[in-house]
Order: structure tokens, then C-alpha cells, then sequence
């Protein structure tokens, strides 16, 4: 047993300041000039369109357009450790420095607008009913998990309540 008085405040100590110090590290992989949006468009049928803007701060803006629970402007504000793995999930996708645009008829459009670093990317894609390829299919993967880091399923809405 340890003899020392002030050993268990030492212990506290140390563990309060690597929680501090792990909190800066999380907020420090955040570029202070992250912007993120990125929209869903119409279709013929029910797909939802809106769209989703999110800053460095956390600060998210929803605008729902049409077939969403949430007609009109939301907000609210992530955690930053959220923001930080949106962050992450973005540089996995390798936007930087593309622009890249796939058009068709009677298809959701999808895009995506990043700038961090003093960089901008972008990407839209229609689907045409179908996933063509591996790099649609990630943007289509992408824009699901930042609904669901976002937390936007519930302005979007059930299928069944879309109208």
C-alpha cells in the first residue's frame, strides 16, 4: 500500500489532465475552416430533399424542402468529438480536389461540398436506379452515415410519413 497522502489526488490529477488533454487532441483534428454541405434532391416518387450544412463549431442548419417530416430550417449542435469523425469519415472518402459531376434523368442527386485545409471539394451523383460505381457507391455510403452521425433521421422521417 501506498504511503504517500496526496498519492490518490496525484492519480486523480493525472487522470483529469489526460481526459483534458485527450478533449483538445479530438477538437484539434477539426480544420478551423471545416464546412460541410451536403443535399439529397427530388425525384419523381416520395425521395426526401433537403439539405444539411454543418460548421467547425458544430453548428448543423437543416433545410427540408420536400417528402421529409421537417419542412423548413432546423438546427442544432454536435458534440466536437462528432465533428471530428465526421471530419475523418470525409478525408476517407478522398474528396480533395475533385469535382466531379454524374447527371440522369428521374434520380435523387447527391452532393457533397467540403472545404478544410484551405481546400475545396465537391461531387454530385445521380444514381440512375442503380450504384455503377465503387465511388458512388461510397458517396451514397457517406451521405447515410453522416445522416445518422448528424442525427437528421428524424427531420427526414419514416418512409411512410413522407408525403
Amino acid at each position: 500500500m501506498n504511503r504517500d497522502p496526496y498519492f490518490r489526488l496525484r492519480i486523480r490529477f493525472s487522470v483529469l489532465l489526460l481526459a483534458v488533454t485527450l478533449g483538445q487532441a479530438t477538437a484539434a483534428k477539426t480544420p478551423t475552416d471545416f464546412l460541410l454541405e451536403y443535399s439529397r434532391g427530388s425525384c419523381e416518387g416520395f425521395c426526401p430533399e433537403y439539405g444539411v450544412r454543418v460548421d467547425a463549431a458544430g453548428h448543423v442548419t437543416w433545410q427540408g424542402h420536400s417528402s421529409v417530416a421537417r419542412v423548413g430550417s432546423a438546427a442544432k449542435t454536435l458534440r466536437q468529438e462528432t465533428v471530428a469523425e465526421i471530419v475523418e469519415l470525409l478525408r476517407s472518402l478522398q474528396l480533395a480536389g475533385a469535382t466531379r459531376e454524374i447527371q440522369c434523368i428521374d434520380s435523387p442527386q447527391y452532393s457533397i461540398s467540403v472545404r478544410m485545409n484551405l481546400a475545396s471539394a465537391s461531387i454530385v451523383v445521380a444514381t440512375c436506379g442503380q450504384v455503377s460505381t465503387p465511388a458512388e457507391g461510397r458517396v451514397l455510403q457517406t451521405i447515410r452515415s453522416l445522416d445518422r452521425l448528424i442525427g437528421v433521421e428524424t427531420w427526414i422521417g419514416r418512409p411512410s410519413s413522407r408525403r
